[in-house]
């Protein structure tokens, strides 16, 4: 029970005149008034928001006191009853999905078992969405580091990618800029700004072709379809699509400041903030101009995803797989080029060999054609006979 008083509401109040109308002052002064003073003060101020509930019990219930009490306790059990979440009157407003509420899931303990504890803005530990298949999953979590007056803090969001994947899985993809656009560029939250802020409203971000708000474009197109609206506009710190009517979601975002269930079955909730929700209540205040846009840019410095050990080092591996088939490729085409080049050289090198061949042997030739025709030139020739065999005719030299 609550020690804290609370009043009548107006719709309350209006059920016991009603009561008084139809039965009578007599047994309205005789019978109500002291049975409703004795029920506030066994239940307090817990029952005061289910006297209309009392009120219609005592309006049907027997005559007399007995019946009256009998009546109550009736209500009284109805009340306790739907106070503990088992009746037909719920004890929360906020849908939940698949037995689920989808702002709180199981968190795994160091016994194994799972809690559905709700983590506060500032919380760092990680969600996980309800067991399937009696595997655990791990909701995504991303950041930004935001930038704004020289200053820079990080916000961490956590992403319903169990509630809504396809939405989910475009934040996340536009946090790690490992799409490209239409135009062959990056599509990155890196460098974007927050071009819209109403205070004690929400924060609206994330046009990365534009800057404006006129622009954005998603990991699917230039825009994809609403996923579904499961999830309200229940509180702050929500991750909500931003459109320009239905079915339009690109990359704008907004980040709620406050509850805005207005925007229910019209905005698809895919996040919340987990750490930094001071950060995102300051920017809220920041002043701006007449269309709401920051004085002073509020800007996406970095952004990213947070991954848990396990997560960190798979990615670390295949990190380096790569790095090292980026080399191995490497090698392979410096040795496809070497051996390239080593054929040219040997090819090279025989038509050298071929040409030196060829102009050695044209040369010899020649010599040999030269040299021959000198030698017999040159040669005396022997006359006589007898004994004057062996005389050199020196007819010529005499000529000379």
């Amino acid at each position: 029970m609550s020690g804290k008083m609370q009043l009548l509401r107006p719709s309350h109040t209006r059920a016991l005149m009603e009561v008084a109308q139809t039965t009578g002052p007599g047994w309205f002064m005789t019978t109500a008034i002291p049975t409703l003073i004795s029920v506030l003060v066994i239940v307090g101020v817990n029952l005061a928001s289910e006297f209309s509930t009392v009120a219609a019990a005592i309006a049907t219930a027997p005559t007399g006191t007995p019946g009256v009490l009998a009546t109550l306790a009736f209500a009284l059990g109805c009340n306790a009853t739907a106070r503990s979440g088992y009746g037909m009157w719920p004890s929360y407003t906020l849908k939940r999905i698949s037995g689920q509420d989808p702002l709180k899931a199981p968190r795994r303990h160091r016994d194994g078992n799972a809690s559905t504890d709700t983590i506060t803005a500032r919380g760092r530990e990680r969600e996980t969405a309800p067991a399937k298949d009696g595997i655990q999953h791990r909701r995504p979590q991303v950041y930004f580091d935001l930038s704004h007056g020289g200053s820079t803090a990080r916000v961490i969001f956590e992403l319903f990618d169990d509630v809504v994947p396809k939405t989910s899985d475009n934040f996340r993809a536009l946090c790690l800029g490992n799409h490209k656009g239409k135009d062959g560029n990056a599509l990155h939250y890196k460098g974007s700004c927050f071009h819209r802020v109403i205070p004690d409203f929400m924060l609206q971000g994330g046009d990365i072709t534009k800057g404006d708000g006129t622009g954005g474009e998603s990991i699917y197109g230039y825009s994809f379809k609403d996923e579904n609206f499961a999830i309200k506009h229940s509180t702050k710190g929500l991750l909500s699509m931003a459109n320009c009517g239905s079915n339009t979601n690109n990359s704008q975002f907004f980040i709620t400041v406050k509850a805005t269930p207005w925007l229910d079955g019209r905005h698809v909730v895919f996040g919340r903030v987990v750490e930094g929700m001071d950060t995102i209540m300051a920017l809220s205040r920041c002043k701006t101009t007449s269309g709401d846009r920051p004085t002073v840019s509020i800007l996406v410095k970095d952004c990213g995803e947070i991954l848990d050990e396990e997560a960190q080092k798979h990615r670390e591996l295949e990190l380096e797989r790569k790095k090292q088939e980026e080399i191995d490729a490497g090698k392979t085409e410096m040795q496809k080029s070497h051996e390239r080049m080593k054929q040219e050289r040997a090819k090279i090198e025989l038509e050298a060999k071929n040409v030196c061949e060829a102009v050695s042997s044209a040369v010899q030739e020649g010599i040999k054609r030269k040299v021959v025709p000198e030698a017999n030139a040159n040669k005396r020739k022997k006359v006589g006979s007898g004994m004057f065999k062996g005389l050199e005719d020196d007819s010529s030299e005499e000529e000379d």
